[in-house]
């Protein structure tokens, strides 16, 4: 991991950023497995010791983020949601690592990137024979329950069920800083919708920053739906996907 902390330390203290994160590695394969999070804290080690101008933040925020959002660290498998994710624990940056299997070879890449235009900073790679420890740690896939994978609630519109609708839908509030930033687009969220035509078990599938992904939450906790309907024609809870959007205005 040192040679590879020390081009990312580098990287990032050109790049004048003043904080990072490391996330979990991913690989192969997409997994989540031990030896991605062992490989990960071992390179947040490395770049804590590295003297280099600018803040680790503890990997163990992250976790209690995510937990607190209704995600878990295994949601992290695209660059928009990890970037998301290390602005919400006050990163400027961060690193998303991959891992791939050939063999008895196993190859590391680490790319780092700015939180803020979510703009690739510098990447590297390098390959190691895989011992037997690292091969035992990369057969344990780290199992993260679903927030939604045990609740059981039928999607909505499928087997008997209807949509809810929504009769009170006030918009979401756009964050000042986000104004200010001129972001604009589309969270997207999936939500239980409860018979009694209240949302709950929001869960983040698609994040925007600056507060509008908070916003979004915010505003469909208050929304007020008729529920839907089961095949017995009572009212039932399911699931469904929910997306906020925010424009901004041009003159």
């Amino acid at each position: 991991m040192q040679p590879l902390a020390a081009n990312a330390a580098s990287a990032i203290a050109k790049s004048k950023q003043k904080s990072v994160v490391v996330l979990d590695f991913i690989g192969p394969e997409n997994k989540h497995t031990e030896l991605g999070r062992t490989l990960a804290d071992k390179f947040s080690t490395a770049l804590t010791r590295s003297s280099g101008p600018f803040s680790v933040t503890e990997r163990g925020r992250i976790t209690e983020d995510l937990a607190n959002k209704g995600l878990v660290p295994s949601s992290v498998a695209n660059i928009d949601i990890a970037s998301w994710v290390a602005g919400e624990v006050g990163a400027e940056s961060f690193v998303f690592g991959t891992l791939t299997l050939s063999g008895d070879s196993l190859s590391i890449e680490v790319d780092c990137y700015s939180v803020k235009s979510e703009k690739w900073i510098k990447g590297s790679k390098t390959a190691s024979s895989i011992s037997g420890e690292m091969r035992k740690l990369l057969s344990q896939t780290v199992e993260y329950p679903e927030p939604d994978s045990d609740s059981g609630i039928p999607a909505a519109g499928k087997n008997g069920r209807t949509y809810p609708k929504c009769v009170y839908c006030p918009h979401a509030a756009y964050a000042d800083e986000a104004v200010k930033n001129r972001v604009q687009g589309t969270v997207i969220l999936t939500v239980v919708v409860g018979p009694d035509g209240k949302a709950d078990d929001i869960v983040v599938r698609k994040p925007l920053p600056d507060g509008l992904s908070e916003n979004a939450i915010e505003a469909v906790k208050s929304w007020t739906f008729d529920p839907a309907l089961g095949p017995d024609g009572k009212p039932a809870a399911v699931r469904q996907v929910i997306e906020v959007t925010w424009h901004l205005h041009t003159k």
